[in-house]
């Protein structure tokens, strides 16, 4: 019987000993990730740049394009892509140069890959070109010896607005870099043109038509006959609201497209857009409304109406009884 005290005392004493047998060796682990920077310590060293604006590489989704209408131009040392489709029919009235959003290319899904196809039997031929790149989403870091810190109770803007993701100096930072891309494209579309001789509609949508519209107001790009904006809007609050008052002051003829699926960015300055553009003459300036969403057929179609008749008062086409036909059945 006395055994079994001893042996019980030898089981409870085992566990210890293991325990003590492995304090080393936990100790050494504890020392060694001491000694190394956790992740969320890494981060925080970082210090926060501007985001970079990398060119997708769009070769795999231009494919499908014929090698006939694929033309090459250099922007900031890299090969971008021209689609250029030749008028067709008896008219032959000019070019119309196709800005998709930011971010994809030239043969972008939807309404552009629509009007570059779509624009030529009105006597139009089309350069789609490749939009300028998308900034990168910005990764927000907070520094090390800003970890350990209480909190001083301020909250910056209001509680039921999104927080900004940039500050103001950043925001124009990124978007004259996307200026530069457009300026550099559109300054080489002369000679790819030149077969084209006559008027140039520039149809531009979301924020490239934004970025277009702040270029064309700093007189930093050559005027169209037509400028042709789609839903625009600036990622930046503060240069979204000064659209409507540049957009305003263009001096050259304005057709202004909104879709009731447009960015809310865009719909937050449609009134203006038109109130402060209401003393133009109509063929200086119009905003149309469509009735349906930018992803329907109907849709695309009902646009490119939109912009063949004002197209035509630009041109002075137009006859008294045939204003209208311009206005399409939604």
């Amino acid at each position: 019987m006395a055994l079994i005290p001893r042996t019980m005392a030898m089981l409870c004493f085992l566990p210890l000993a293991a325990l003590a047998a492995d304090e080393p060796a936990n100790q050494d682990m504890a020392n060694q990730a001491q000694t190394q920077p956790q992740p969320a310590q890494e981060l925080a060293k970082q210090t926060p740049e501007t985001a970079s604006m990398k060119s997708r590489d769009n070769r795999r989704a231009l494919e499908h394009v014929a090698a006939s209408e694929l033309q090459q131009i250099q922007v900031d040392g890299e090969d971008q892509a021209v689609l250029i489709r030749p008028w067709s029919g008896p008219k032959q009235l000019g070019a119309a140069l196709l800005l998709p959003p930011p971010g994809t290319h030239a043969d972008a899904p939807g309404l552009n890959a629509f009007l570059r196809r779509s624009i030529n039997p009105a006597g139009w031929a089309s350069i789609s070109i490749t939009p300028p790149p998308f900034p990168e989403q910005p990764n927000f870091t907070t520094e090390a010896q800003e970890i350990s810190k209480a909190g001083d109770g301020k909250v910056l803007g209001k509680s039921n607005q999104a927080t900004s993701r940039r500050d103001a100096e950043e925001w124009q930072k990124l978007r004259k870099q996307q200026q530069s891309f457009i300026q550099q494209s559109l300054a080489q579309l002369d000679a790819l043109g030149a077969p084209f001789p006559g008027k140039r509609l520039l149809i531009a949508q979301d924020q490239s038509a934004a970025l277009v519209i702040e270029l064309l107001a700093a007189q930093e790009l050559a005027k169209p006959d037509l400028l042709v904006v789609i839903n625009p809007y600036l990622d930046d609050p503060d240069a979204n609201l000064a659209l409507p008052k540049q957009l305003a002051e263009l001096e050259l003829a304005i057709l202004d497209i909104q879709s009731p699926d447009g960015h809310q960015a865009s719909q937050a300055t449609v009134k203006s857009r038109k109130s402060l553009a209401s003393s133009k003459p109509d063929n200086q300036y119009r905003q149309l409304l469509l009735a349906l969403d930018l992803r329907q057929d109907v849709a695309f179609e009902n646009t490119l109406l939109m912009i063949e008749g004002m197209a035509r008062k630009v041109l002075k086409q137009l006859k008294p009884n045939e204003k209208a036909a311009t206005e399409p059945h939604q």
